[in-house]
Parts: structure tokens; C-alpha cells; sequence
């Protein structure tokens, strides 16, 4: 059996510090969750069995951009900056038994 849960979004801002000149800031965020059983029952090709794993992923952008544009004549030109930060963290569990399942009819 496997479950998996995401949810995702971002935030953004931008300031207008001069006529042509503006600065925007994004914070963009993503997490998700996989969970995920192993059964195995007594009788089958293998040992009777059990065990369960579960992952965390996370993901966390902060990111700036400043823009400059201008028009002189029939000349236009546009400047940009920007930067980018990311954090990522990953966490992961399994648990399992060993050696087989000792309680007869637990899986079904």
C-alpha cells in the first residue's frame, strides 16, 4: 500500500523603488510525504513478513530579482539581477521485522 500527501505554493512581492527600476522577491515552498507497507503472508513463497517506510521530502526557494528598463528613442534596454537560494531536506524511516512474522494470521 502506498500514500503520498503534497502540498506546494509560493508568495511573491514587488516593490516599485523608482520609474523604472523594481525589485520582486519570491518565497516558493514544496513538501511531500510517501508512505508505503510491505505484507507478506505466511504460505507464500517467502517468509511472512512486514514492514513500513516512510519519506519526507522538503523544499524551500527564496528567491530576488531586481529590473531596471528604459527607452531612449528607438532604443529600449533592460537590465536584471537576481538570485537564488534553496534549501532542500530529505528524511527517511523503514522498519521492518526480522527473521519472519511470528503471530500466524496477522497478515491477511
Amino acid at each position: 500500500m502506498l500514500n503520498e500527501d503534497r502540498i506546494y505554493g509560493d508568495v511573491s512581492l514587488t516593490l516599485n523603488l523608482a520609474k523604472n527600476l523594481k525589485l520582486q522577491g519570491f518565497i516558493r515552498n514544496d513538501v511531500k510525504t510517501t508512505s508505503s507497507e510491505r505484507r507478506f503472508t505466511e504460505g507464500g513463497l517467502g517468509v511472512a513478513s512486514y514492514g513500513y517506510d516512510d519519506f519526507l521530502e522538503k523544499e524551500l526557494n527564496f528567491e530576488g530579482l531586481l529590473s531596471y528598463n528604459n527607452r531612449v528613442g528607438l532604443l529600449s534596454y533592460d537590465f536584471n539581477l537576481g538570485a537564488n537560494v534553496r534549501k532542500d531536506d530529505d528524511e527517511f524511516a523503514r522498519a521492518s521485522t526480522v527473521g519472519g512474522l511470528a503471530i500466524p494470521g496477522f497478515i491477511t
